[in-house]
């Protein structure tokens, strides 16, 4: 997971010069403290995450979903447009090789060339 944060973290510091400027400071992720975990049954059957195509754009959408419980350790994402049964390492894969942007991977014609300067094989 540190290798992934470390292309979070370089894909995230390019973001002002896509124009995107975040309003406040971009949270960040924190252990669970005893009192917020919780046992599997009391967790919803599908897990969500906002539609990443989607929500770059700045339009409301859909979801990515992981079916739980799944005993795998690489589960099935379900909803990633143009990449039915994609599993959760090989989309990590894909968003970092295409610079946090996955779905330019669709698009017609040239990369913009900020994205070409984000792009990079992942080390995992």
């Amino acid at each position: 997971m540190q290798r992934v944060a470390a292309h979070v973290a370089r894909i995230a510091e390019t973001l002002p010069e896509l124009g995107f400027e975040p309003e406040g400071t971009i949270p960040m992720r924190t252990p669970p403290k005893d009192g917020d975990r919780q046992t599997v049954e009391e967790v919803e059957a599908t897990s969500t995450s906002h539609r990443d195509e989607l929500h770059k754009a700045r339009v409301s959408g859909s979801t990515h979903d992981i079916i739980l419980p799944d005993l795998t350790a690489d589960p099935v994402i379900h909803g990633v447009d143009g990449r039915e049964d994609i599993t959760l390492v090989e989309y990590l894969r894909v968003s970092i090789t295409w610079g946090g942007f996955p779905g330019w991977s669709f698009a017609p014609g040239p990369v913009p060339e900020v994205l070409t300067r984000l792009a990079r094989r992942p080390d995992f």
